[in-house]
């Protein structure tokens, strides 16, 4: 990169604070300007909240510096008086994930600053470390860890979704001195991640107060057209008539954690993915519920889920992993045992139990069944993993 990169700091709203929103503003109460319907703010908000809900990431910028900052803000106020947990970590992946874009183009200088104004304890290493990894026509080939980070700093970021990935744990990286030494791409990760718990917060430091009445319904019609008033993808509303009051406990626990924006690990992707499918949730719908996690890459989300349903490959349509081997994984969140020997079969007996007692919950399955499901399914199982 070039001595003169500039960088788009509409790209990065949350790097500003509220008070220099107001700034800008010029005193102005944000809740005022966008309680006017035809407030360019008031109509970014919203553009931008069915942006992230219907492609995961807010539009590209349209608007000057301060009114991008104070539409990111609006959109933050939206959602607080929504009271829609679900919403917070929605729009906090958004504008993390397209961070990491924008970070993927900066120069190591800039990236490190970036990390400093989050309030990390980071540095860029003039003379950093280089690892060998591989030789290339007589050549070595080394890893450069260019940035280094306090191993408080680094944990504090990691240990709550990375952690799931062992390749961030501290036992797989280079420590001295009581710092943690990174190459340009885990530092951008983890830069990406630290983006999504700094937004987190905001929330918790905006105040929900009054805001338009109509911007409000506006905002909820958004977000029942787009399915988030359950969660994100409502299983329910499948013409299979699924009945999510009837999954086993391990896919219940997996659902929870991934709608909560928690990075759930392959073999928990691979359990959810191989149940729904086996209960005739469609394609679009797998693709759509795994759009929380972190590392959520739609073409590559597709084919493997096309895949495990048989549509790809070996055409092998995949079963779900069996109890024991469940626990074996950790996956099972229960020590007493469940109403059958796999997901499946736990499913099916829920359902007809509910059915028996006249539940109100919406759906049923069709009487086409899935056969087999007692039967062991180990040698089902995938190595692939869901991204």
């Amino acid at each position: 990169m070039s001595k003169g990169q500039v960088l788009d700091y509409r790209l990065l709203p949350f790097l500003f604070s509220l008070e220099e929103v107001r700034e800008f503003l010029k005193g102005a109460p944000l809740e005022q300007i966008i309680s006017s319907s035809e407030s360019p703010i008031r109509l970014r908000a919203l553009s931008n909240l069915r942006k992230i809900l219907s492609e995961g990431v807010p539009g590209d910028p349209e608007l000057p510096l301060e009114y991008e900052v104070a539409s990111y803000y609006a959109l933050i106020m939206i959602a607080k008086n929504l009271a829609e947990r679900r919403l917070y970590t929605r729009i906090s992946v958004a504008y993390s994930k397209r961070a990491r874009d924008v970070f993927n183009g900066l120069n190591e200088k800039i990236l490190a600053g970036l990390g400093r104004k989050l309030g990390l304890d980071v540095e860029f290493e003039k003379s950093p470390l280089k690892l060998p990894v591989s030789v290339k026509k007589g050549v070595i080939v080394y890893n450069t860890l260019a940035f280094s980070m306090s191993v408080k700093t680094y944990l504090s970021v990691v240990s709550q979704r990375l952690i799931q990935d062992k390749k961030y744990h501290i036992s797989s990286t280079i420590v001295d001195g009581g710092r943690v030494f990174l190459d340009r791409e885990t530092f951008i990760r983890v830069l990406e991640e630290a983006v999504y718990q700094y937004i987190l917060k905001t929330f918790d430091s905006v105040e929900p107060v009054g805001i338009d009445s109509g911007l409000l319904n506006e905002s909820r019609r958004i977000l029942e057209e787009l399915g988030l008033t359950t969660g994100g993808q409502n299983l329910e509303e499948h013409p299979k008539e699924v009945r999510e009051g009837a999954f086993p406990p391990c896919v219940k626990k997996v659902v929870e954690r991934l709608r909560s924006g928690e990075n759930i690990s392959h073999p928990e992707r691979f359990l959810l993915a191989t149940f729904l499918i086996n209960i005739g949730v469609d394609i679009d719908s797998i693709v759509d519920l795994f759009r929380n996690v972190p590392d959520f890459n739609e073409r590559i989300t597709r084919y493997q889920v096309e895949h495990l349903a048989g549509l790809r490959g070996g055409k092998k349509k995949y079963l779900p992993y069996g109890c024991d081997k469940l626990k074996s994984l950790g996956i099972c969140p229960i020590t007493d045992k469940c109403l059958g020997d796999n997901p499946l079969a736990v499913y099916y007996k829920n359902l007809k139990g509910a059915l028996k007692e006249g539940s109100n919950d919406r759906g049923n399955l069709s009487s086409e069944n899935i056969g087999g499901v007692g039967e062991n399914r180990e040698k089902e199982k995938s190595e692939d993993d869901i991204a």
